[in-house]
This record gives structure tokens, sequence and C-alpha cells, in this order.
């Protein structure tokens, strides 16, 4: 247990020393920064660089706000529907079910970026240019088959016979797929809600293309 636990902590942090870094810079004066006798600790703290940030980028605070507000419905929706689209698609029955399942994850070989020109279109015909919406939606769309996909797995890996008990002791579809099934795929959709919000947050060709600000 002690050899594992060192392994994990090794391997933890090579993904916690660059928000480290990151951070530890952004405190050294401007010298420290550019010098070439790097040091690891500031000489001494400055927080000049977040002073800037508020002081002279004006409008920071509504940009933080809007990416929050777009961040955050986009991984909503898409947590929404991925986990009530894959649950129909695995554990009910009806017509054409395969065609659907091929059709969400063909989308998945398809390039984004090409989807720009006729969404904005449509969102100019819309007038849903310079909103949030005008971003989430998008968000949703592009990043909703590869959310199916990790669902999928989850939801095939969960054995029939628990829904069907559920339903034997009563439970209807809602009841079993937000009691049972949501319950036993909490990983998956935590996954999703880390690639979704990751992708949404980094995103730029979507949100560039709306020159004004979005709010």
């Amino acid at each position: 247990n002690v050899i594992i636990f060192v392994v994990l902590f090794l391997v933890s942090l090579v993904f916690v020393i660059p928000f480290l870094w990151t951070f530890i810079s952004s405190i050294k004066p401007d010298n420290e920064i550019y010098s070439t006798n790097i040091k690891i600790l500031p000489t001494a703290v400055s927080w000049i660089h977040y002073q800037k940030v508020f002081t002279q980028l004006g409008d920071f605070l509504a940009f933080f706000r809007n990416s929050l507000v777009v961040s955050f419905f986009s991984v909503a929706l898409v947590v929404i529907f991925s986990t009530t689209m894959w649950y129909s698609l695995s554990k009910l029955k009806y017509f054409g079910k395969p065609f659907f399942a091929g059709v969400i994850l063909l989308v998945l070989t398809i390039p984004y970026v090409i989807y720009l020109i006729p969404i904005y279109i449509m969102e100019s015909n819309a007038a849903m240019l310079d909103t949030c919406w005008g971003l989430i939606l998008p968000y949703v769309a592009t990043n909703l088959p590869l959310a199916v996909f990790i669902m999928q797995s989850q939801f095939n890996s969960v054995p029939k016979e628990l829904s069907e008990a559920a339903r034997i002791d009563g439970c209807n579809q809602w009841k079993t797929f937000y009691k049972i099934m949501v319950p036993v795929v909490k990983p998956g959709i935590a996954t999703v809600i880390i690639f979704t919000f990751i992708t949404v947050w980094g995103e730029f060709t979507y949100a560039r293309s709306e020159e004004r600000r979005v709010g």
C-alpha cells in the first residue's frame, strides 16, 4: 500500500506542478520572470499582475462571468442529454435504435470546425449572435457525441437484471433511471463533466466568431 501511495503521489505531482509553477510565476516581478537565472520561489512577492487584470482590463469580471455561465449551462445540458439519451438507447426497445446510435457516434468523425459557418448563418438568421445561448447551443451539440460515447460504456456495463428488479419493485422508467441507473454511472457522469468543462472553457473558435462581447 505504501508503494502504491508513493507512486500515485509522484504521478499526481506531474499534474499539480504546472499549476503551482503558473501561480508562483504570477506573483514574481517581471525581471524575475524573464531572467535567465531561474528561481523557483520569488525573492519578493508582487501582486501587480493581478492588479493589472482588474484595473487595466475593465471588463474582466464580465468576461469571467460569461465564461462561467456558458460553461455551466453547456456542461449541465450535455450531462442531462447524454445520460437520458444513452439510457434510452441502452435499456429501452424501439424501432430504429441502432440507426440513431450510429448517427450519434458518426458525428465524432466530423471535425467540429466544419460546422462553424453553417452555425454562424443559422444564429445570424435567428438573432442569436452575441448571446450566451449562441455559444451554449453549439457547445452542447459538438460535445454531446463524445459524452454519449462515454455514457455508452457506463450504461452497457450495468446488468439488465438491476433495472428489471427495479421494475418488479414498482419503479417506472423515470424512477429506474434517476434512482437506480444514475447513481451507478456516477463515474461516467464525472468524466463527462470534466471533459466537457475543459473543452468548453478552452474553446476559442466559436467564441471568436462572435466579434462583440457575449452577454
